[in-house]
């Protein structure tokens, strides 16, 4: 795990070598082991490592083939390096190191651009063909490793965080639809970022750069072409390809432990692992002193079962100091409120560990999440003409004004959602601000920019028939995952210098269970109904019923309590307040009925926190 940066131009002998260690040691806690460059008359590499597998010199990166005209500088791990490494070698390629990056350049060598169809894993890499002049970038499918990057005059430049790429460029200005994004859903979706003229490779994409010119190509899709199986065998060949995925993020030259929440995923994942590997699995679990988001008692429960060598730590708001360090981090606004807990934990773990295994993607292969049954249940009124069900949306949202404060944000989110197609009732469902709360905190922006419209976007290659839950799922592996659970985890872990692994998004696990029936995954309002029919023997007694919980922070008792002073503080400095894209008028509005009591708005005001200490930390 590691951090990458680099500049290519068309100009010879112009590369900045002070820009590109700039770039470079802005991301040292993505690599604190050592660090290495490459430089010639139109490209500059600059690489921080994070060892992981062969913790020798041999591993310095760039790493360079043979005769030295090919340069890698990569991030990630690839999963499946050693059977690659025997089929390289019996096609003639040497390797003087255990590095999966070697693998990496002979694959190019062998295969080009289509190197990456032969990769199992996570990873952002860019090579370097100083015979061509040819850079190569590759993100991974789900986009569990970043990569910005940006075109000024006649050079390109790219790095693993946003802040790699400010210290050599100058400061970019505000994107508005950015802005839209942000408030809508949390993140802001690749190709954009919070800046205009700077991009993310989006997840499954290769970018070429060759002359000055850019070109851009997705290499993956997520089929969901169903296949007979039936309940048994589907369960078999899953437990066979995810115990695999499992033992193949084993592999480590250092010490690795897993994040236990006291969920159903985690502790599938803790039970696999005490099963492989020959001491103790180490555990780390995070709790609130708020009841309602605390799963210690259950981690605790769990660790027991499987006798794991387990350490504990209880958030306490301190938010104040934390959230500063993890916007300049981001580079950018990011409103999940969870990065706060991942952090933590992820802190904590980095004390005794330098690889945790994670739980991340199991709701979206098998529809875990309350929106999948909900949407389900509201699917039944499309059968009503459109007009009538914007009438009867109206009515319901003129009925709900009666009613006691508390209940209406939910009342009148349901009734938007009542008229509303599927990717609009999907956004409703975890965005910041509703469609028409964003129109009053954002007056000034393109009315005619619809940020909902990307989440249209990707799902449009699906077939009309496709199921809601094909239809979800795709939205949630494309669009929710990778560019905000994916982000979350990446940022906060390597913050830490912590590497995370995802097995549940080893790419052939989820191949295979985008090819399995609806009624596989949600059956009779059960969720997750294969995985709890397969591996229930497992878990410890009555998991199966507890109510699912994220790491969530609870913000709405602390935006009223040990937050209240230190977020009006920084929603009425004079910084912020002069800031012409927000309606000022509104955000009092909402932190006075937060206040009061008189409605939730904490998504709503931590996202406001999140973006006053970002545009503090970056005087954007």
């Amino acid at each position: 795990m590691c951090g990458i940066n680099g500049i290519v131009t068309t100009t010879r002998g112009s590369i900045d070598r002070s820009a590109l260690r700039r770039m470079r040691d802005a991301q040292r806690h993505r690599g604190p082991d050592d660090d290495g460059e490459y430089l010639d008359d139109q490209a500059g590499l600059g690489f921080r490592r994070l060892s992981i597998i062969d913790l020798s010199p041999r591993g310095h990166q760039p790493m360079s083939n043979e005769d030295g005209t090919l340069w890698l500088i990569f991030n990630g791990e690839i999963y499946n390096f050693q059977s690659l490494r025997t089929e390289l070698k019996r096609r003639g390629h040497p390797f003087r190191s255990q590095t999966d990056s070697e693998t990496v350049i002979h694959a190019y060598e062998e295969y080009g651009e289509r190197c990456v169809d032969h990769f199992r894993g996570m990873f952002a890499l860019a090579l370097w063909d100083s015979k061509k002049k040819t850079l190569f970038l590759a993100r991974d499918r789900f986009g569990k490793k970043p990569l910005f990057y940006t075109v000024q005059n006649d050079s390109l430049y790219f790095a693993s965080e946003l802040q790699g790429l400010l210290a050599a460029i100058p400061k970019p200005s505000i994107s508005q639809a950015a802005l839209q994004y942000y408030f809508r859903l949390q993140f802001i979706p690749s190709p954009h970022t919070i800046y205009r003229g700077v991009n993310k490779l989006p997840p499954g994409h290769t970018l070429t750069w060759q002359n000055g010119q850019v070109s851009i190509k997705p290499y993956w899709k997520l089929n969901f072409t169903k296949q007979s199986i039936s309940l048994e065998e589907a369960g078999q060949e899953f437990e066979r390809r995810f115990r695999e995925a499992v033992k193949l993020r084993l592999t480590s030259d250092v010490p690795l432990g897993t994040f236990l929440s006291g969920g159903l995923d985690s502790t599938i994942i803790t039970a696999i692992m005490a099963s492989q590997l020959k001491e103790p699995v180490k555990t780390f679990s995070i709790g609130f002193s708020e009841q309602s988001h605390n799963e210690l008692p259950l981690a605790r429960q769990i660790a027991k079962q499987y006798n794991t060598d387990h350490h504990e730590l209880i958030v306490q708001p301190n938010v104040s100091d934390v959230l500063p360090m993890l916007m300049r981090h981001y580079g950018e606004p990011f409103a999940d409120s969870s990065a706060v807990a991942t952090y933590y934990v992820a802190r904590e773990t980095r004390k005794y560990v330098t690889v945790a295994l994670t739980g991340d993607g199991g709701d979206e292969n098998f529809a875990g999440y309350e929106k999948y049954d909900f949407l389900l249940k509201l699917k039944s009124f499309d059968v009503l003409p459109q007009p009538l069900r914007k009438v009867l949306a109206a009515i319901g949202s003129s009925a709900v004004m009666a009613m006691p404060p508390l209940q209406r944000r939910r009342l009148m989110i349901a009734a938007d959602l009542f008229a509303a197609n599927l990717t609009e009732r999907y956004n409703d469902l975890f965005a910041v601000f509703s469609r028409r709360q964003l129109k009053t905190l954002l007056p000034g922006l393109d009315p005619h920019h619809d940020p909902d419209r990307l989440a249209a976007e990707r799902i449009g290659d699906l077939p009309t028939d496709a199921s809601l839950i094909d239809r979800v799922t795709a939205l949630d592996l494309r669009l929710y995952l990778p560019e905000g659970l994916m982000t979350k985890a990446d940022i906060a872990t390597m913050a830490n210098s912590l590497e995370a692994r995802a097995p549940f998004l080893d790419h052939e696990v989820v191949s295979f269970t985008a090819s399995l029936p609806d009624e596989y995954k949600i059956n009779g309002g059960v969720q997750k109904f294969l995985l709890r029919k397969q591996f229930g023997h497992l878990l410890p007694a009555g998991l199966l019923e507890q109510p699912k919980r994220g790491f969530d922070l609870p913000v709405n008792a602390w935006l009223r309590g040990e937050l209240k002073d230190f977020l009006r503080q920084r929603l009425t400095d004079p910084t912020f307040r002069q800031l012409p894209y927000f309606n000022h008028s509104f955000i009092d509005r909402l932190m006075s009925e937060h206040e009061q009591q008189r409605a939730h708005h904490g998504i709503r005001l931590w996202s406001l926190l999140c973006f006053s200490i970002w545009h503090q930390e970056f005087k954007a």
